[in-house]
């Protein structure tokens, strides 16, 4: 998600385009992962831990059969080095239960790197 510089040192991520992968994201838009996510993904996601672009296809692929999560940001700070966002996921079933729909909000808590 983070631009390189000429030289090939990162330079951070523009809101813009973190805005655009959240937008995508939520719109169940997997091409995003393409454009963002560092090949050398490495993501775990409570017990679950996957790696790079197609791990992340994969277990969204299988989230969004079931799932409409829809991600919020509430605060956005970068700088060359890092970046912190405070946002909450908004978890939706898509199949009925008991004649119901349900919802869950919750903070997000998962964690990426790269190596």
């Amino acid at each position: 998600m983070g631009a390189d510089d000429a030289n090939g040192a990162f330079r951070g991520v523009q809101r813009a385009d973190f805005d655009d992968y959240i937008r995508r994201f939520n719109a169940q838009d997997a091409t995003a992962f393409d454009d963002y996510i560092h090949p050398e993904l490495r993501m775990q996601n409570g017990g679950l831990v996957f790696h790079g672009v197609q791990g992340m296809k994969d277990h969204y692929a299988w989230i969004w059969r079931t799932l409409r999560e829809t991600l919020n940001v509430r605060r956005f700070v970068t700088d060359e080095a890092s970046i912190a966002v405070e946002m909450h996921a908004h978890f939706e079933a898509l199949h009925a239960t008991r004649g119901r729909r349900s919802a869950r909000s919750s903070p997000a808590t998962s964690s990426a790197t790269t190596a």
